[in-house]
């Protein structure tokens, strides 16, 4: 049924009102010609939600329709996670698209507040990232130049510190890849236009993260050739670009910054990693551990920038001076420049300054020292330390604390560093500096390479001075090169800084997928992603929701031109039950009864199996027999609650054998069953029967939804018309097995409806997809079959569960023999073991056990072919529209639920008769 849209389009408020209360009135005749009453209220109610889904474009004039400018100007949207300062936010950028960037600074700055300050950075990189240009701010000035850089998360597996051969490496060696590392990185001098010719390398701890993490922030234009030096040289590393920039200011927090400066000549030398026995980076690690995780902030950050061979031209300048014989006084204040030079010389004929005599030894130590320093490239760098915290004398002893672990970088006879603290506007210029990431030569530090790599490199395996340094726990592999680059995505595949979207195609998914995790990893957000594609690309689809709360999110994601797809299906709302009948069948197709009397027999066997001894061969014997029964006149009464009644009822059971033509049936009742004695007899056999179901019939919930002679809706309309067919089926509200029964009833009626497909020799039917979260309590024996059928009348299958232990070998069997793809998330010691060998070599057993939240091991199909294992992340479930989860549930109760009043008097009717 399409939605009613009016003859002209609506151009006022008060033309919207007249149209909406035409609708009423046409709806009540319509009703009073069918001689139907329905009280105006809920009519009103219906026609407002039919409006309030119809599309703009198609009811409302343009003069009168809000613009996609006018919508945009309410939110910008960002690829950034909320925050708490969003509103904070949305106010400096009017202020920025009204007076400029600077007087938004401005406002920053008298606001004092560090953490929205970083904010707003994190705000302007995506302001600029959509394309969109902040008012008064120009490509020269540095802090646009900031913004254009992108910010990755490194982290690396926990045995990082080993060599190909499988040896640990020595600290030495694990050193001077690094310094490889920050070699090929000096073309970062030659960024685009409008970037900074500089990156930044930072140690972290956020304040809403507990991990302390290593991040480097680089140049848009220089992206590849980060990702390209860092894996050929850290192959193993986890390099992730982060769009949401990490925050360490706390709220309403004291913050403090200080800046690091050599205290004697920048050409004289700190200790390297030559002059260590140990890793002088356990000493930073622990200082970074003893903060509080979220609710303190740290941060080390160092500014690279690299300047050709400025430095090592000039240190060999003095390096000659010294060698010549000049002291050391005047070799070290030596001019960086030319026109230096010339000034020194002049001011020099003046004052007749007098070199050593030639007897007087040449200073070696100052030369060895110089010499030490060149021995790799020389760059510039700026050095802050960050802390943040709610109590200031933590954030000063916090920071003292970091300051004090650089004092082991110390020379004898060399250098060291010492750290300032501005004043207070000072301050606020420094952290300034930090959260926009600028260089500033006031504060230049010019370090080598080796010093460099020193204080900041990867860590080798086994520090436990850090135990919340995040690494990359579980390892990665490629995507095949030829998957499909149609149909559904399941996610991205990153590796070596590669990302690859992963598809599956729609013959490939007809041979169905299997997910398993742990509660809390991520695939039941997983399911969600493919459901909101499948919807969005009109595809017939169907989500079985155990927990009740995941099918909101699913109706939030439906777009408008569905709204009249969706069959909400919520057995916990009594006022409208809708009809479910597990023996409703096809008249034209007699067969279906042997289908549903076995699949009826296989329901109550998975509910009722932890009581095996009362299903036994009696019981089979007398369920199938009451059953057919019951369906061989349907116009007496067919349902579930009919079962118990022809057992027990003799008059209602010689009703329904007068009207049987199944002589087998008859014989059964007449000669076999009546005529039983002992344990066999009926009277004995008719309580085993009848007690499996008065749970349901005796339910407030389930007697008007199994009681009901003709079901709300048809299934085999359902698949074929590409219906939106939602159950919620919470456990908490229903009771465990009555939420299983009526899953199972829906998963028996959807495959009883693919197989009727068979009508269409040609195939064609589109495909359905069917979701089943923790599928293991809705699903019989008969899975195997289904799986296996299901495919050649295009009815996919998507199951899901928690561990293997939940079902058993033989449905485990017919799963891993039957379904061309599957992800495996995070899993416990005994599944990693199994999942190992299954996916072995490519993975480990550890690797299922540490995989991360929201990332899988996936073997799909493509093309038909299996594919070799890798990983995946799994998609961000795009933000739904929370607004209409009620609108479309209660269209729902209104379209197919009844009268609950109406319902429960048909039954007692048929009861009574």
């Amino acid at each position: 049924m399409a939605l009613e849209v009016p003859a002209r389009p609506i151009a006022s408020p008060a033309d919207e009102l007249a149209y909406l209360r035409a609708q009423v009135a046409m709806k009540e005749a319509e009703l009073l010609t069918l001689k139907q009453e329905r009280p105006r209220e809920e009519i009103a109610h219906e026609r407002i939600l039919h409006h309030r889904m119809s599309a703009n474009e198609e009811v409302l004039a343009p003069a009168y329709r809000m613009t996609d400018a006018e919508a945009a100007n309410h939110s910008l949207t960002l690829d950034l996670d909320p925050e708490q300062n969003d509103e904070t936010i949305a106010e400096l950028r009017g202020v920025m698209e009204e007076k400029g960037v600077h007087n938004a600074f401005t406002i920053l700055e008298k606001l004092n507040n560090p953490h929205l300050e970083d904010d707003f950075h994190r705000f302007l990189v995506q302001y600029l990232v959509a394309g969109m240009q902040p008012k008064g701010l120009g490509e020269n000035q540095p802090e646009w130049k900031a913004l254009h850089m992108t910010l990755y998360e490194i982290s690396l597996p926990e045995m990082s510190g080993e060599s190909k051969d499988g040896r640990v490496k020595t600290l030495k060696e694990l050193v001077s890849s690094m310094e490889q590392f920050y070699s090929g990185m000096l073309a970062v001098e030659n960024a685009g236009r409008g970037e900074p010719p500089y990156m930044t390398l930072e140690l972290a701890v956020p304040v809403d993260k507990p991990h302390l993490m290593f991040y480097a922030a680089i140049p848009n234009t220089r992206r590849d050739l980060f990702e390209k030096q860092l894996l050929a040289i850290f192959p193993n590393a986890s390099v992730i670009a982060q769009p949401n920039d990490y925050n360490v200011f706390v709220e309403n927090g004291f913050s403090h910054a200080s800046v690091a400066s050599f205290k004697d000549k920048a050409m004289l030398p700190l200790k390297d990693y030559q002059d260590f026995d140990y890793d002088p980076l356990n000493s930073l690690l622990n200082a970074f551990a003893k903060v509080a995780p979220e609710d303190e902030g740290v941060s080390l950050q160092i500014v690279f920038k690299p300047q050709t061979d400025h430095y090592v031209h000039y240190y060999r300048r003095v390096l000659h001076a010294l060698r010549q014989g000049e002291h050391r006084s005047r070799a070290f204040t030596l001019p960086e420049t030319f026109v230096g030079d010339l000034a020194r010389e002049a001011f020099g004929l003046i004052a007749t300054s007098k070199k050593q005599s030639a007897n007087e030894p040449v200073d070696q130590k100052a030369i060895e020292m110089v010499e030490k320093k060149i021995q790799a490239p020389v760059v510039s760098t700026n050095i802050r330390l960050v802390v943040s915290t709610p109590v200031e004398s933590r954030t000063q002893q916090i920071l003292s604390e970091l300051e004090s672990s650089f004092n082991q970088f110390e020379h004898t006879t060399g250098n060291r560093l010492e750290f300032l603290r501005p004043n207070r506007a000072g301050m606020k210029q420094l952290l300034r500096d930090f959260s926009f990431r600028l260089f500033r030569q006031a504060t230049n530090l010019p370090l080598s390479l080796r010093e460099l790599t020193t204080m900041y490199h990867f860590p080798p395996n086994g520090i436990e001075s850090a135990p919340n340094l995040k690494q990359s726990r579980f390892a990665a592999a490629a995507a095949p090169a030829d998957l499909p680059h149609e149909g559904t995505s399941i996610g991205t595949n990153t590796f070596r800084g590669q990302t690859t979207e992963v598809r599956i195609a729609p013959e490939d998914r007809l041979r169905h997928l299997y997910a398993i995790g742990q509660t809390g990893a991520g695939k039941t957000g997983f399911l969600k992603t493919l459901i909101e594609q499948d919807i969005k690309a009109g595809n017939g689809v169907c989500f079985i929701d155990p927990h009740g709360n995941d099918i909101l999110d699913v109706l939030a994601m439906i777009p408008p031109e569905r709204y009249e797809d969706v069959i909400y299906f919520d057995p916990a709302n009594i006022d409208r039950p809708f009809g479910l009948n597990m023996l409703e069948y096809d008249p034209n197709r007699p067969e279906q009864k042997t289908f549903i009397v076995n699949e009826m027999l296989a329901i109550f066997r998975q509910l009722y199996g932890d009581v095996p001894e009362s299903m036994g061969p009696a019981f089979e014997q007398y369920f199938r027999n009451a059953t057919q029964l019951v369906m061989e006149d349907p116009s007496s009464g067919s349902t579930l609650m009919d079962i118990g009644r022809v057992l027990s009822n003799k008059p209602f059971r010689d009703l329904k054998l007068s009207r049987s033509n199944n002589p087998i049936i008859n014989q059964f009742w007449n000669e076999i069953a009546t005529q039983a004695e002992g344990e066999a007899s009926l009277q004995n056999i008719v309580p085993y029967i009848t007690n499996k179901f008065d749970e349901f019939t005796g339910s407030d919930f389930m007697r008007p939804i199994i009681g009901q002679q003709e079901s709300s809706f048809k299934f085999r309309e359902v698949i074929d018309t590409k219906k939106i067919l939602l159950v919620n089926l919470s456990k908490g509200r229903l009771g465990e097995r009555n939420a299983n029964l009526l899953g199972l009833i829906i998963v028996g009626k959807l495959f009883m409806a693919a197989l009727s497909r068979v009508d269409d020799p040609r195939g064609n039917f589109p495909p359905f997809y069917l979701y089943i979260d923790e599928f293991q309590n809705i699903t019989t024996n008969s899975i195997p079959g289904i799986l296996s059928e299901a495919r050649k009348y295009k009815l996919s299958l998507t199951i899901a569960h928690q561990y293997l232990a939940q079902i058993d070998e033989k449905i485990r069997d017919a799963v891993f023999g039957n379904v061309g793809s599957m992800a495996v998330f995070r899993v416990g010691q005994e599944d990693g073991e199994f999942f190992g060998k299954l996916f072995a070599p490519s993975f480990a057993a550890s690797d299922f056990i540490n995989i991360e939240n929201r990332n899988a091991y996936v073997r799909i199909l493509a093309r038909g072919v299996p594919q070799k294992p890798f990983n995946i992340k799994t998609l961000d479930l795009a933000p739904g529209n929370l607004g209409q989860v009620d609108d479309l549930r209660e269209l729902s109760y209104l379209t197919y639920g009844r009268d609950r009043a109406t319902v429960e008097a048909s039954i007692r009717a048929r009861y009574l008769s």
